[in-house]
């Protein structure tokens, strides 16, 4: 399963190391710990990154919170729990 970041940009679900909420201009700092290379996804700018999503290889910067990214996780890990049929 995948893990939608952007409309143009999903991982493999089971590469997610960490989701982790950002409070002010910690996003930088959290970063340079983990020794990754960091994707804005989307080209937004670190003042709009709202949380990050640390794979093995890399740290990707999103413009939503860290619940939102935890609840398209659970949907990738619980698939079937989320399809509607036609109505």
């Amino acid at each position: 399963m995948y893990l939608h970041l952007s409309r143009n940009l999903s991982i493999h679900a089971g590469d997610v190391v960490a989701i982790v909420n950002l409070s002010g201009r910690q996003g930088r700092s959290v970063c340079q710990h983990c020794g990754l290379p960091l994707v804005a996804v989307d080209g937004i700018p670190e003042k709009a990154w709202r949380c990050l999503v640390v794979t093995g290889k890399q740290v990707f910067a999103l413009p939503v919170t860290g619940e939102t990214v935890v609840r398209r996780y659970q949907k990738c890990l619980h698939p079937a729990r989320y399809v509607f049929k036609n109505v």
